[in-house]
């Protein structure tokens, strides 16, 4: 549905209290999903998971400042951005806008609902006459946010073509902490990453993650749940996923940071991203009328 009714929206797919309907960045409709576990915030434009909070807790996504004055063709930074079909810079083209284009077009709504288990929107992206000449592929991209007793995300690829087509991809989370000092990630333990960062140290982890340099590491045939532990807010958060076999940890420290106007100096303080992902030897190779789906689950618990 490509209007911008918010009143249209409200009438068709909303309901008072549940599922709610007004004007977000880039000024496109933002859908707000709310019950008693919790709260989530999603931007129609690039399928953007916003906010999430649960009953009781600060928020757990960190998202910048600059997200009020976004415009159509830029780039969100912060809550969960949807990287595809390529995740990362484009493997031959420069000019092509980084982590793809999906997190810049305005997805369709397709359904909205809600029983006393969860909450959930249901969006929609596919080929036409502009993605076809960034990305020569007929596709069908189906995404699911659910809200009950964590966040569900869930996006499912389909190759409409007839040719088989190869795809990166991401789901970007970046999670708010306290003190990024202060931060363990758990679960990685003993597995071979790729540092994609300048110091380019690929290794295996020994023992907890910590962050106390630029962090850009793509960890390889992960398949597991992984923790943050974050003391400052007393909480545990538990990154679940499926379809997946890279995991994506990244900070941009105090040098990056600055160089990137999309985000205030001290900000990299206070995330930590833990991305679901299918990137490097993980890239999806999909038959005609094949799908695939990748899915990220965040669990957020007080200490």
């Amino acid at each position: 549905m490509p209007t911008n009714d918010i009143a249209v929206l409200n009438k068709t797919y909303g309901s008072p209290g549940r599922i709610v309907f007004r004007e977000g960045p880039a000024g496109q409709p933002l859908v707000s999903l709310a019950d008693s576990r919790g709260t989530c915030d999603i931007a129609l434009y690039g399928a953007h998971v916003l906010a999430y909070g649960p009953a009781g807790q600060s928020p757990v996504l960190w998202l910048s400042q600059s997200t009020g004055t976004i415009m159509a063709g830029q780039a969100i930074r912060g809550g969960i951005p949807v990287c595809w079909p390529w995740f990362g810079a484009h493997p031959s083209d420069p000019k092509q806008p980084g982590h793809g284009f999906a997190r810049l077009r305005r997805w369709r709504l397709r359904s909205t609902s809600y029983d006393s288990r969860q909450t959930s929107v249901r969006l929609q992206l596919t080929h036409d006459a502009t993605t076809q000449t960034i990305w020569p592929h007929a596709f069908k991209l189906e995404m699911s946010i659910t809200l009950g007793d964590a966040l569900a995300v869930e996006l499912t690829t389909t190759n409409k073509g007839d040719t088989p087509f190869s795809f990166s991809q991401a789901l970007h989370t970046y999670l708010r902490v306290q003190d990024i000092g202060a931060i363990r990630v758990l679960g990685l333990e003993n597995t071979a990453y790729h540092d994609v960062s300048p110091a380019a140290r690929d290794g295996r982890q020994h023992g907890a993650i910590t962050i106390t340099e630029e962090t850009d590491r793509i960890y390889q045939k992960t398949t597991g749940d992984v923790t943050l532990i974050d003391p400052g807010n007393n909480r545990r958060i538990v990154v679940g996923k499926r379809g997946s076999q890279s995991t994506v940890v990244w900070n941009p420290w105090i040098e990056k940071a600055r160089r990137l106007a999309d985000m205030a100096h001290d900000d990299y303080q206070h995330f930590i991203c833990i991305e679901t992902a299918n990137a490097e030897s993980d890239t999806v190779v999909l038959e005609p009328g094949a799908e695939h789906t990748i899915t990220t689950t965040i669990q957020s618990t007080t200490t």
